[in-house]
C-alpha cells in the first residue's frame, strides 16, 4: 500500500509542479524587455566626435553625399521624396535621438559635401528642408549642369537667389557641363576681347554664362568679401574650360598619334597654364559684370545671341 500511494502520488506532484512552471514561464514572456540606453552626451567631446565619425564613416576625409530623389510617375509633383544615400542611413538615425545630439552632430555631419544630382533636385531641398538645417551646409556641387529640356531661366536664378540664405556657406561647385545646352549642344564663344587671347574668350563666355543664371549668388559674394569671397566660393572644375577643343583653349596642344613623349609633355603642361589663365579671366570678368553696368548689357546682350 505505500509503494502504491507513492506510485498515485508522484504523477499529481509531478503535474503540479509542470503547471506552476508554464505559468511562471508564461509571466516571464510577457514582461517587457528592459532597455538599456547609452548617455552619449555623457562623454567628453572629443569621444563624441569620433563616434560622429565612425557611423559616418568618414575615415580618411571628407565625403561627398549624392543627393538624389525618388520618383514616382503616379504621383505629383513626381520629386516627391529624398534618396538618402546607404553610408548616411545610421547617422540620420543618430540626428533623430535626441534634440541636443542632432544639433551637435548636424554640425559636423552637414559640413561634408552635398552633390545634388541637378537644379531641380537643390530647388526642392531647399524649399522643404528646414531653415535650421539649411543653415549648417557649407558645401554644394551638381552632377550635371543641365539634364532636362526646360525653361532654365526660371529653375536657377531663383534657387541661387535662395542660397544667398545659407550663413555658412563656403564652396558651390559647377560641373563640366556648365558650357552646355539642351540635348548636349554647346553654347557658342563670345567675340575676342580686343587684344585677347583664346583663354580670354573661353574665360569670358564661361563667366558670362554663369552670371547669367547665378548672379544673385555672385553679387553677394562680392558684396560680402570681395573678389577673394568669390573665388573662394565659386568652384568651376577645369573641364568647364575645356569643352571647347577645336577652337578652344586645347585648338593647338591636343595631343596627336605620333608626338614624341617630350612634346606630349610640352603640351600638358601648356594645357595646365591655359586652364589657370583662363580661370583667372573667368574671375576678373565676373567681377566686371557685377562692378560695371555698362558692361554687363553690352556681354548679356553678346550671349543672348550666342546659340546653343
Amino acid at each position: 500500500m505505500a509503494g502504491q500511494n507513492r506510485s498515485n502520488t508522484a504523477p499529481k506532484q509531478s503535474k503540479a509542479n509542470h503547471s506552476i512552471a508554464h505559468r511562471s514561464a508564461s509571466r516571464t514572456a510577457a514582461r517587457p524587455v528592459r532597455r538599456k540606453y547609452f548617455n552619449l552626451m555623457g562623454l567628453p567631446l572629443e569621444l563624441r566626435i569620433l563616434i560622429y565619425e565612425h557611423a559616418l564613416g568618414s575615415y580618411g576625409g571628407p565625403k561627398i553625399f549624392h543627393i538624389k530623389f525618388r520618383k514616382s510617375s503616379s504621383t505629383k509633383p513626381y520629386y516627391q521624396t529624398f534618396k538618402v544615400p546607404e553610408k548616411a542611413l545610421g547617422f540620420m538615425g543618430m540626428l533623430s535621438a535626441g534634440k541636443a545630439l542632432r544639433i551637435e552632430a548636424a554640425e559636423y555631419f552637414y559640413s561634408h559635401q552635398f552633390e545634388f544630382e541637378d537644379i531641380i533636385v537643390l530647388q526642392t531641398f531647399l524649399c522643404r528642408v528646414p531653415q535650421a538645417t539649411l543653415s549648417h551646409i557649407r558645401n554644394i556641387s551638381f552632377a550635371q549642369w543641365n539634364t532636362v529640356v526646360v525653361n532654365q531661366d526660371r529653375l536657377r536664378t531663383p534657387v541661387f537667389a535662395l542660397l544667398r540664405g545659407l550663413g555658412n556657406l563656403q564652396t558651390v561647385r559647377f560641373p563640366g557641363d556648365l558650357m552646355s545646352g539642351n540635348y548636349g549642344a554647346r553654347l557658342d564663344l563670345l567675340p575676342t576681347p580686343p587684344g585677347g587671347s583664346v583663354t580670354h574668350t573661353v574665360g569670358k563666355t564661361c563667366a558670362a554664362q554663369l552670371y547669367r543664371y547665378c548672379y544673385p549668388l555672385v553679387d553677394a559674394l562680392i558684396e560680402q568679401g570681395g573678389a577673394s569671397k568669390l573665388k573662394e566660393t565659386i568652384q568651376v572644375v577645369d573641364m568647364a574650360f575645356l569643352a571647347y577643343q577645336s577652337d578652344g583653349i586645347m585648338h593647338d596642344i591636343t595631343p596627336q598619334e605620333g608626338d614624341t613623349p617630350q612634346q606630349l609633355q610640352d603640351k600638358a603642361a601648356a594645357k595646365v597654364q591655359r586652364v589657370r589663365e583662363t580661370r583667372a579671366f573667368f574671375y576678373k570678368v565676373l567681377i566686371t559684370l557685377n562692378r560695371n553696368p555698362a558692361y554687363r548689357a553690352t556681354t548679356m546682350k553678346e550671349l543672348g545671341k550666342c546659340r546653343y
